[in-house]
């Protein structure tokens, strides 16, 4: 059994991803594992990270908290969202630019051999959908396949 966090990265109530990752919870809770769900969509925080420096961070909504909580848990990340227009939502950029910070997420006193600051949320494994309606040939002269490695 595996604790599996799982995050609606669409901000609108209902979409594909809403459904993709509600069926991906209930496969998963029929297989055994323990489940939590966030929808991007419930959560209410200020996506403004203000100054753009991490030597006084804003402060983390609880909501943030949470989130943070859960992804600590979790032993497996899975998370669907749109591409939209080459990158993600305002709002799931927002949640990643304020959630995401050193010491929670990657910690900037140690380097990994590339110079890199060391990441802290390891050790868990990850599936992360992306869904678009962009056509391949555009993805790639326009966007330059971005979001695609």
């Amino acid at each position: 059994m595996k604790r599996i966090f799982i995050l609606n990265g669409h901000p609108a109530e209902r979409s594909l991803s809403r459904t993709l990752v509600e069926a991906y919870a209930d496969a998963a809770r029929q297989a055994g594992h323990e489940v939590r769900l966030t929808h991007l969509h419930d959560l209410r925080f200020d996506t403004d990270y203000g100054k753009g420096n991490f030597d006084d961070p804003k402060p983390l909504e609880p909501e943030l908290e949470q989130l943070l909580q859960d992804l600590s848990w979790s032993e497996h990340f899975m998370m669907s969202t749109p591409m939209w227009w080459g990158g993600l939502p305002a709002k799931l950029k927002g949640l990643f630019d304020r959630a995401l910070l050193p010491g929670r997420a990657f910690d900037t006193r140690s380097k990994t051999l590339i110079g890199l600051p060391r990441p802290m949320l390891t050790g868990r494994s990850a599936r992360v959908v992306v869904t678009s309606d962009t056509p391949g040939w555009f993805m790639r002269l326009a966007y330059r396949n971005a979001l695609l490695w």
